[in-house]
């Protein structure tokens, strides 16, 4: 029987958190026969192999070892080998609901559509010592105290519920996007921005007719947004659905490093895309503007003769430069 699912979930150092997330998905109501997880090791060092040989899951689990290429090169390795007409996407850190997988494949009864899910945020684990939040030390190396444990997810998930909260700003331009367009998005003329690769599916002949990841956006951020915005420009439709939820575990990472990883995938995504969307991307990414303001920002600019929209676009095209070497530079 054809797979209806394949879940590409990359992985990095991140055992502890890995081994959660895979139990959750021991509680899927969909058929255990319609769909695989396939966990693209991306050159991991800690001990994700021992842990994964003790695993006996009720579900296709297939790994694939790979050097260390980035989160990029590593979701190419697992689209290639899908066996599922759908390809969800899901990081080695979300623990997920039960429906999860049924969610997301009811909104693609009709074909051409990228389905984005809700995402919240839950403690699994705690540093033995706050000192540890500024060490210079690597996540898999850092002692952590075990607060959510796998017979709570299998047991007990109402409290995973009870205990989780909202992504800051992130689930407010989610809701407020769902207020003013509704689950379809009709009217958002930015819908690629809910395509975020920790919680997100997409057809895999979608994903095939438009290239994949680009495999030059290494580090962390924006690699899932540039691929969101091609499928938007080849004529995939949107959806939301919040049902389709899942819960990111918080843990410490680098923050500084991590956000001129992605300043500098930005950049990289501007040169590629010289559109307004994207030289405007940067106020909504970092909360100069709310998603109804980016929105009707971009639809001003469309509206403007082709005269102004060249003038203009030079002026937003350097300002989001500045500011982005003025970030880099700090």
């Amino acid at each position: 029987m054809p797979l209806k699912a394949s879940i590409v979930m990359p992985t990095f150092n991140k055992r502890r958190f890995l081994e959660l997330t895979l139990t959750s998905f021991f509680n899927q109501i969909y058929p255990v026969n319609k769909y695989e997880v396939i966990l693209i090791d991306d050159g991991s060092t800690d001990d994700t192999d021992d842990f994964l040989a003790q695993l006996n899951p009720p579900f296709t689990l297939r790994k694939i070892t790979q050097e260390n290429k980035g989160r990029s090169a590593a979701r190419n390795t697992g689209i290639l080998a899908a066996e599922g007409e759908i390809i969800i996407f899901c990081d080695d850190d979300m623990i997920v609901e039960p429906t999860f997988i049924e969610e997301h494949l009811k909104c693609h009864e009709e074909p051409n559509y990228a389905v984005a899910g809700l995402r919240r945020e839950i403690v699994s684990f705690i540093p033995e010592s706050f000192e540890y939040e500024t060490a210079n030390l690597e996540l898999k190396d850092i002692p952590l105290l075990q607060v959510i444990s796998k017979e709570y997810i299998l047991n007990n998930f109402e409290k995973i519920r009870e205990n989780a909260t909202e992504l800051g700003d992130i689930t407010m331009a989610e809701k407020t996007a769902i207020e003013l367009f509704g689950s379809s998005l009709d009217g958002l003329m930015v819908p690629w921005v809910f395509f975020v690769a920790a919680n997100v599916s997409i057809s895999k002949r979608n994903l095939e007719e438009v290239g994949l990841f680009d495999e030059e956006f290494v580090g962390w951020g924006v690699e899932d947004w540039e691929l969101g915005y091609r499928l938007h420009r080849h004529g995939i439709k949107y959806r939301y659905n919040e049902n389709a939820c899942n819960y990111h575990q918080q843990h410490l990472k680098k923050t500084s490093e991590s956000f001129k990883e992605s300043a500098q995938n930005y950049l990289r995504f501007c040169r590629k895309h010289p559109y307004a969307e994207i030289y405007l991307l940067w106020k909504f990414a970092y909360q100069k503007m709310d998603i109804q303001e980016y929105n009707s920002s971009v639809a001003e600019f469309y509206n403007l003769s082709e005269s102004r929209q060249k003038d203009y676009l030079l002026q937003i095209s350097q300002e989001c430069k500045e500011n982005m070497q003025a970030f880099l530079s700090a």
